[in-house]
């Protein structure tokens, strides 16, 4: 878990797993480490509406969010029977080949999460494809509402039960 130092204007990563008491004048930001961009020195001074409690439960919200969003497109997807890889690489290499093939070679397949060789067409690649377009433009939809959602909160507390 990491948390920001209101009075000391730092990001801290907590030393143990579970549950730890952060320290006082902290605000729990987000589960795991700040990312790069956010810390300390790396964008320089915050801006004064982060240093508020509000303000740094809005930036961690959004962060979780953020991360929930990531994991939901990224997690794997049911096609045909079958559960395939739809992480970041796997979607590009999915576009790569569906960008160069008009039809696929003889013995042509396409390899399950649990890395069975599965034959496929370029009807298949498509609709796989498609099936992953379609699931993260819905978590896209669901990510802009939350963040709206979370934009709008006039306190911590109903910023902290916005929920993925």
């Amino acid at each position: 878990m990491s948390y920001f130092n209101a009075e000391t204007l730092a990001f801290a990563q907590a030393s143990a797993p579970g549950y730890v008491e952060i320290p006082e004048n902290s605000f729990r930001l987000f589960s795991g480490t700040p990312p790069r961009d956010l810390q300390l020195g790396a964008i320089g001074p915050l801006p004064a509406w982060a240093a508020t409690p509000i303000g740094l439960a809005r930036m961690g919200k959004l962060m979780d969010l953020g991360a929930e969003y990531a994991r939901a497109i990224s997690a794997d997807i049911d096609y045909n029977g079958a559960s395939f890889q739809a992480d970041a690489p796997s979607r590009v290499k999915l576009l790569e080949v569906l960008s160069t093939l008009t039809a696929v070679p003889t013995g042509f397949y396409w390899v399950t999460a649990d890395n069975a060789q599965v034959p496929f067409t370029i009807t298949d690649l498509t609709a796989l494809a498609g099936a992953m377009m379609e699931r993260g433009w819905g978590a896209f939809a669901k990510l802009q509402a939350l963040k709206a959602t979370v934009r709008a909160a006039e306190d911590v507390s109903a910023i902290e039960a916005v929920a993925w």
